[in-house]
């Protein structure tokens, strides 16, 4: 991962945006499941031109199974999942998630000072995914 957070730094090349963001372990809601892929809303990482940050919530496509394979029985709607690439790699717990969030909010702290306006931001994102949830299941 070092050197695609060097090559971002250094040009703002969104390749190194995507990998940093697809590679990480994140959480998301599942919205909607379709065979072996899900659709799930999720927070990507976004550049300010001097640090990393969560985006606004978004949907992205991903897999549970392919060709009957997978890390977990199924999913549903509302589920809370914790994503790696395009996989999904657990259906997690509400506290599960909060330390997801919690790990990466630190490590995004670990950048140095918060880029003006995006305090707190990376600790709401728990809060962000767990509401996401309840919305789903309504």
């Amino acid at each position: 991962m070092y050197p695609w957070a060097g090559l971002l730094r250094d040009s703002a090349h969104p390749t190194a945006l995507s990998v940093l963001d697809r590679c990480r372990i994140r959480t998301g809601v599942v919205r909607s499941v379709h065979g072996e892929s899900a659709t799930v809303v999720s927070r990507p990482l976004c550049w300010t031109g001097t640090h990393l940050m969560p985006g606004a919530p978004c949907e992205e496509s991903v897999r549970w199974s392919r060709g009957g394979r997978s890390l977990i029985p199924g999913l549903s709607p509302g589920d809370v999942v914790a994503p790696h690439w395009d996989w999904v790699c657990d259906v997690i717990t509400g506290s599960q998630a909060a330390r997801v969030e919690s790990t990466e909010a630190r490590q995004l702290g670990a950048q140095g000072p918060a880029a003006p306006g995006t305090a707190g931001r990376a600790a709401a994102g728990a809060v962000a995914v767990l509401s996401a949830a309840r919305e789903t299941r309504r």
